[in-house]
């Protein structure tokens, strides 16, 4: 079974990420970092190819808040039978992609989980180091909770079961935030699961306890002021959109419960981007 990691990456520490991913038990088929503002991307040929893809589009804003783009420019590149997503300010554990194998068999779609900890004080001692030592994200695992515990920062899912449901709304974009809780609950709801889900640990990986720097983000909008905002209605829903006919700014403005429905308000189509990918 082949697994392809995508990673939407902001931080020159996903390079940390792709070293402690090339020391696991298992490693990836592939691993596709998706950045505009990264360009020094290490290789590991000798454990995976890592390629890497640029974007730009007329359709979609691009800079801030964009997370729901890049991961679904990534599941829609990979050809592997299972796809994980992480952030790139992690750090993986030595077990990592074996056990998230295990657990995808087993449930078609993993909620794995982070622990927070201070990197410098363990440097690659992080490797082998049990989720114990770490401050737990949530109140607990392997355990059921609602959706709103489902984090993009860490998921692994059968690529067909994520290409069926649609992917990532474009309706996050320029929002921080809820675009993995609601892909959560459409896909527990499309596999008539109810409103829980399972917050798995193992897999888990490590999040840093101090915020890394991003870098300067490359934006395809005009630095929005709210004089230039008029409402907008797309799919029956509610946004903010920049009056300025060459930007592309949209944000939801809608009540807070048209988040989270069994449908996609604005879908991803791959044909909304253009892709430049390179082979490091």
């Amino acid at each position: 079974m082949s697994l392809d990691i995508v990673i939407p990456a902001t931080r020159r520490t996903v390079n940390q990420l792709l070293w402690s991913l090339s020391q696991g038990t298992a490693c990836p088929d592939r691993v596709i970092v998706v950045t505009n503002e990264v360009e020094c991307i290490e290789s590991f040929t000798d454990k995976f190819p890592v390629d890497v893809i640029s974007f730009s589009s007329r359709h979609h804003p691009i800079g801030q808040f964009d997370q729901a783009l890049r991961r679904n420019i990534g599941i829609w590149d990979s050809t592997a039978d299972y796809v994980m997503t992480l952030d790139d300010d992690q750090y993986a554990p030595r077990n990592l992609v074996t056990s998230a194998l295990a657990e995808v068999k087993k449930r078609r779609i993993v909620w794995g989980h982070h622990r927070f900890i201070d990197f410098e004080a363990f440097g690659d001692g992080l490797l082998d180091l049990p989720p114990s030592r770490g401050r737990s994200r949530e109140s607990h695992v392997n355990g059921e909770h609602l959706w709103m515990s489902c984090y993009a920062g860490l998921m692994v899912a059968e690529r067909e079961l994520l290409l069926e449901v649609g992917g990532y709304d474009m309706m996050f974009l320029c929002r921080g935030g809820n675009e993995d809780q609601n892909l959560g609950r459409r896909i527990n709801h499309f596999l008539d699961r109810g409103d829980r889900i399972w917050v798995s640990e193992p897999p888990f990986a490590w999040h840093p306890e101090k915020a890394r720097t991003h870098g300067n983000l490359k934006n395809n909008t005009c630095g929005v002021s709210s004089a230039w905002l008029e409402p907008s209605i797309i799919n029956g829903v509610k946004f903010d959109k920049c009056s300025k006919p060459a930007c592309t700014y949209r944000v939801f403005a809608d009540e807070k419960e048209r988040l989270f429905t069994d449908s996609v308000v604005i879908p991803y189509d791959p044909r909304t981007v253009s892709l430049k990918k390179e082979r490091i």
